[in-house]
């Protein structure tokens, strides 16, 4: 899992998020979520980057570009950084810029075949944020014996998670956006 700190996503309007972290403490890492081979990375932050004026007005990317040590991120690496960091942006705006395989890498062109009882399992695990991200914005906690043993964990954890992940699955299943899982 790549190490993402120093975290920060703008909406600059448009429909666009300016997403930057420091990636593996080695390069200064950017995605607009428009494109999933959309990304930048740099030796300094991007308002450093930007500031750098050529003679001829233009920014000087390339001047700064820098390739990393280590592979890209996941785009579900991106997710959880923001959620880690507490970010005040419309989750459920930045989970429609997805991909739909999530477990790919930024700049993947094509996409790693994920089985489909893991892209299940990350179908709902996106909807069960969609509903943790809402009850977070709106400070309603939910009390759980699960999540006391687990300071770090979500707002919806345990037995909380598996009950509304399966009545959610359920919910699927019947209106024909999800087959039955064959047991």
């Amino acid at each position: 899992m790549a190490k993402l700190t120093n975290v920060s996503c703008e909406y600059t309007g448009g429909g666009i998020y300016v997403y930057t972290a420091l990636l593996n403490d080695d390069v200064w890492f950017m995605t607009d979520f428009q494109t999933y081979d959309s990304y930048g990375c740099y030796d300094a932050p991007l308002d450093v980057v930007e500031a750098d004026i050529l003679p001829d007005g233009h920014i000087n990317y390339d001047g700064h570009w820098k390739n990393p040590s280590a592979p890209l991120p996941q785009w579900l690496d991106i997710l959880q950084s923001l959620k880690d960091a507490h970010m005040d942006i419309e989750f459920d705006e930045v989970y429609k810029r997805l991909p739909a395989n999530a477990y790919c890498r930024v700049g993947e062109k094509d996409l790693p075949p994920v089985d489909k009882h893991s892209q299940r399992l990350e179908t709902l695990a996106l909807i069960v944020e969609v509903f943790e991200d809402f009850l977070e914005r709106r400070g309603i906690d939910i009390p759980n014996p699960d999540r006391e043993e687990d300071p770090c964990a979500s707002l919806i954890y345990g037995m909380d998670y598996a009950e509304l992940s399966d009545n959610l699955e359920d919910l699927l299943v019947s209106l024909g956006m999800m087959e039955k899982e064959e047991q």
